[in-house]
């Protein structure tokens, strides 16, 4: 959550502080790129996670 509100932050501030027709500076390419991967690799680490916890349902000990 904080993450992509980070990314969405620093998208906006980029496009405010930037002109449309001139290509990203390098410092806010970095920036970004270095939020965007951190998003998608917390995504993917949250998924890893589910993934574990699903396939250990069946050994669960009966209820009851």
């Amino acid at each position: 959550m904080v993450t992509g509100l980070g990314l969405v932050v620093a998208l906006v501030s980029c496009s405010a502080v930037t002109d449309p027709k001139v290509a990203v500076p390098w410092p806010w390419t970095g920036v970004l790129v270095a939020l965007f991967s951190h998003l998608i690799l917390t995504v993917l680490m949250s998924l890893k996670r589910l993934w574990m916890a699903h396939s250990k349902i069946p050994y669960l000990p009966p209820k009851g």
